[in-house]
């Protein structure tokens, strides 16, 4: 899901690669000429690049919780030694075999 600002942005890279100036471009969308040029050498926002730190995809993310609840309604809360199995089988899935490190 895109931001006005991102989107914005994306608007501001499509300009200078159709040849206005990054500081031209940057003022006239209001976007500091720092920020553009960041983009234009290939930065993200910062809710991207956590995602990409992230072993569990937001929507794997979201089973794990449902399931937790669901455990939760039908008999007892989940152990965290079930909810790691579960990450495992879910990581795995997905091709990530990495040991789980949690305090």
């Amino acid at each position: 899901m895109n931001t006005v600002r991102e989107q914005n942005i994306t608007s501001v890279i499509d300009e200078v690669k159709r040849g206005v100036t990054q500081r031209e471009a940057a003022q006239n969308w209001g976007i500091p000429q720092a920020t553009l040029c960041d983009h234009i050498h290939g930065a993200t926002n910062k809710k991207t690049s956590k995602l990409a730190n992230w072993r569990l995809s937001p929507k794997e993310e979201l089973f794990l919780v449902n399931w937790c609840l669901n455990e939760e309604a039908s008999t007892q809360p989940p152990s965290k030694a079930q909810i790691t199995r579960i990450v495992i089988i879910v990581l795995a899935k997905g091709g990530d075999f990495t040991p789980i490190n949690y305090r």
